[in-house]
């Protein structure tokens, strides 16, 4: 009876979790994204649950943790006990395809997102080094997820470290001799993402949730006979030439998809990536608005910083940008001798020049290596 619970519950479980995967969207670099097409028709159903249960909503697509995303997933979830139940009790097959291609789907697909995130940390652009506005900002003026992703961005050794295991863990996943192992390294993996995500509030709960729980699905067949000293490898009988030509075509093509954006900035360590021309902190001369530095953001906006600390951004027409304008005033910068900039302000009844002097923010202890062998 147990054995049959597990059996029908497992299966209900791959089908649940291979469908799911393929209606959320994600963004990839160079594949496409399942997500995009088998999602659409589900779309509409969700907005009308949330309407009809009085739910508000504001994002129309399936964004993790979006109010569409939760109606999305727990209405599929409820579908699928649905099925299961149903099959479990007149005593059919709990899985419409062959359990081997559920779990293969879901090894690739988890060994994707693994590759897409962990190079992400490898080539530090996930974890990126802190923009010099944050450098000056005090430790309880930043909410909780700004200040996470600002100390881990801190640190290339660890975002190598922790890159690197989600891209050992993609690898092992490929292949059916190591793919437990995969799967257990992918547990402890995003078991660590999950806690991170709810501890700092990062809002891609719902997704990490559900690689987890994938990892878990797949790791869980071995774990009682590797808990009893018994485990071994599950053999296919499938023919070895075709399906070792087309798994090789599989991993080349996801490789690719994952390391395209990198091979084609040749952005191998985002730290040292060329900065826009005015990137930066500058000192303000004393002025009546009471702004005391200015920052130039890489990805093309002002930043306008009060004395209070308070930072106020202001929007340019991309990176590298000179001129910068709200919906009330334009903001110019321009270079005068040496480094000191100029901002020219343009209101609707004034216009001024403030003198803008670079702070050497590369310089600030966060930037320092951290790491000392001994403490005397």
């Amino acid at each position: 009876m147990t054995s049959r619970i597990f059996r029908h519950g497992y299966g209900t479980t791959g089908l649940f979790l291979a469908f799911l995967s393929l209606t959320i969207t994600f963004d990839r670099h160079w594949l496409p994204d399942p997500g995009t097409f088998l999602g659409i028709p589900f779309l509409p159903l969700a907005k009308q649950l949330a309407q009809s249960l009085h739910i508000f909503y504001t994002l129309n697509y399936f964004a993790s943790d979006s109010v569409l995303l939760y109606i999305h997933v727990l209405s599929f979830a409820a579908l699928f006990l649905l099925l299961g139940l149903t099959f479990f009790f007149l005593k059919k097959a709990p899985i419409i395809f062959p359990r081997f291609w559920l779990q293969l789907w879901l090894r690739y697909y988890l060994a994707w997102q693994l590759l897409y995130y962990g190079w992400n940390k490898v080539f530090k652009w996930q974890f990126y080094l802190p923009e010099p506005n944050l450098l000056y900002r005090t430790l309880g003026s930043m909410d909780p997820d700004i200040l996470y992703w600002s100390v881990m961005g801190l640190s290339r050794p660890y975002n190598l470290f922790l890159g690197g295991l989600e891209v050992l863990g993609a690898c092992l996943l490929f292949f059916r001799r190591t793919a437990f192992f995969g799967a257990l390294l992918s547990v402890g993996i995003l078991l660590n993402i999950v806690a991170i995500n709810f501890a700092y509030d990062i809002s891609v709960k719902v997704y990490s949730i559900i690689l987890l729980t994938i990892s878990l699905y797949l790791a869980s067949p071995e774990l009682p006979r590797l808990w009893s000293n018994q485990w071994q490898i599950t053999s296919h009988q499938i023919s070895k030439y075709w399906t070792t030509g087309l798994q090789t075509v599989v991993i080349c093509l996801l490789l690719f998809d994952s390391l395209q954006p990198y091979l084609m900035t040749q952005n191998y360590n985002d730290d040292r990536a060329e900065r826009p021309q005015w990137h930066g902190s500058y000192t303000l001369e004393e002025n009546a608005k009471a702004w005391v530095r200015v920052h130039v953001h890489r990805q093309g906006y002002l930043i306008l910083e009060s004395a209070d600390g308070q930072q106020r951004n202001v929007q340019g027409n991309g990176p590298g940008a000179s001129i910068f304008e709200s919906p009330t005033t334009r903001y110019v910068l321009s270079s005068t001798v040496g480094d000191t900039l100029l901002l020219t302000v343009q209101e609707v009844k004034d216009t001024f020049s403030l003198k803008a002097t670079p702070l050497p923010w590369r310089d600030m202890p966060a930037l320092q290596s951290p790491f000392h062998w001994r403490v005397d």
